[in-house]
Formats: C-alpha cells, structure tokens, sequence
C-alpha cells in the first residue's frame, strides 16, 4: 500500500511539473512557520513560509529551492491557501507529522519552492 501511495504521488507531481523537480516530504514536522507580506511574497498579497524538522534534501528540491531557513511558501490570500494553512497549524499543534508537495517552481519567494498540497500522511 505504501509503495502504491508513493507512485501515485510521483504521478500527481509529475503533472504538475514540466522541467523541474518538486519538492517533496513526507512524515515531516514543521519547526518553525513565518507570516510574510509585501515585498517577501512576489504576486501575493500574504504568505507564510515553512521551515521543516525533517528538511527536503538537495536531490528532493528544484534547482530554484535554494534558501538554508525557509523550505516551503505557501499563499495563504487564496481560500485553498488557508484552508491548507490551517492543517499545517493543526499539524504543528499537535506535532503530528505532515506530508508537504511543492510546485517545482519559487515564484512566491525567491530560494523557497511554493507549496501546492499537503495532508496528514496517517
């Protein structure tokens, strides 16, 4: 089952990526969350940027992904960025492990891949 969850995973980031390779994370705590405006989220009016226990290693993140405090940004002024907020604030909360899926791509802030879903891997 676990091996079935991990292609249907690379299938799901396959589709969103054409050239790059997207972050991924599984069973990772969240260490420390940032809230981000203006100038630190390109094209957005709010963000918040994540920094994980358990990091993405350098073969796991795009080329683009390269800040050492910040793996993660997420667009918190859309209501799917809230609503995927608010897990990983439950998720932090309760440390309790989070399964986090980048875009392959950092245009909310540069050296920090944008985070497009993420889910309670248990």
């Amino acid at each position: 089952m676990k091996n079935l969850t991990s292609l249907a995973l690379a299938v799901f980031c396959s589709l969103f990526t054409t050239h790059a390779i997207a972050g991924v994370c599984w069973d990772c705590k969240i260490e420390s969350m940032s809230s981000g405006v203006g100038a630190v989220c390109n094209g957005t009016e709010s963000c918040v940027l994540i920094r994980l226990i358990r990091g993405i290693h350098a073969f796991d993140r795009p080329a683009c992904s390269t800040s050492t405090n910040w793996h993660f940004v997420l667009d918190t002024a859309t209501p799917a960025g809230r609503t995927l907020y608010a897990q990983i604030l439950i998720a932090q909360q309760t440390q309790r492990p989070f399964a986090f899926i980048g875009s392959g791509s950092c245009t909310l802030s540069a050296g920090s891949e944008n985070l497009i879903r993420g889910y309670n891997p248990w």
